[in-house]
């Protein structure tokens, strides 16, 4: 079956439930499977892709980095505010401006405090066990459909319990060796002013490398690092540190 797509910018709803698998795929099919989230879209791009003089589509990996924006294979995103994205199927409602008002303003509730209302008799005392049952709730299962979005689930965010940052890969790395890494966040990125590093500023080490990864594209295993006390911003930046040993 054939599905049309409109080249340009869009800004889309975001729906409770998948389509209905037994109806072509249309918005028609999302919104007849439920209502949609409140106060959540997505932004999305769609662009013809770039062809060579042989008609033949172009990729990444044949193409200089320094080349992909001349041919057409990166382009910048756009601000929000630039008015590209098309939004006229996701204009918010009159109750959907108040029920937004009301999330942003209501009071803070940590997953730990709320988790052990919604496991209901499943006893869940460490931090591991209760991340292990979110993980099972929000995994959908092969065959299965999946579960309808519950806005009991969303949380503000709490600047002072941090962020977590993950190093999954590294590719082409100039160097035989093996690799190490650590990274920390700028502002402060203490360890590299030569001052005394603050208490929260101390690098983060990687360290569960994955044996079986080539060594100039090597891959670790430590997932997610929790970082305490440091705070969102959208001008923040991540310091990634790598270096060889022989």
């Amino acid at each position: 079956m054939q599905v049309s797509l409109n080249d340009g910018a869009h800004q889309l709803r975001i729906f409770h439930n998948s389509p209905l698998p037994d109806q072509p795929f249309s918005v028609s099919s999302l919104a007849a499977s439920g209502r949609y989230v409140p106060c959540a879209t997505l932004l999305v791009r769609l662009l013809k892709a770039p062809v060579n003089s042989s008609r033949q589509t172009l990729k990444r990996t044949a193409v200089p980095q320094t080349n992909w924006a001349k041919l057409g294979l990166f382009q910048a995103q756009p601000d929000y505010s630039d008015g590209v994205y098309y939004s006229d199927s996701a204009k918010p409602s009159a109750g959907e401006s108040c029920f937004y008002e009301a999330m942003a303003n209501r009071s803070v509730v940590s997953v730990r405090e709320i988790v052990h209302q919604f496991a209901g008799n499943n006893s869940l005392s460490t931090d591991n066990e209760i991340s292990n049952w979110i993980h099972q709730k929000l995994t959908r299962l092969p065959g299965n459909i999946s579960q309808t979005f519950n806005l009991t689930y969303v949380s503000r965010y709490i600047p002072a319990y941090g962020v977590k940052f993950a190093l999954d890969r590294a590719m082409n790395l100039p160097w035989v060796g093996l690799t190490m890494a650590h990274f920390c966040f700028n502002p402060p990125a203490a360890f590299y002013y030569g001052s005394q590093w603050m208490k929260y500023d101390y690098p983060i080490f990687v360290k569960a490398l994955d044996i079986n990864s080539f060594q100039q594209w090597p891959s670790w295993l430590d997932g997610f690092k929790s970082c305490p006390h440091r705070a969102y911003h959208e001008y923040a930046t991540v310091i990634i540190h790598l270096f060889e040993k022989e």
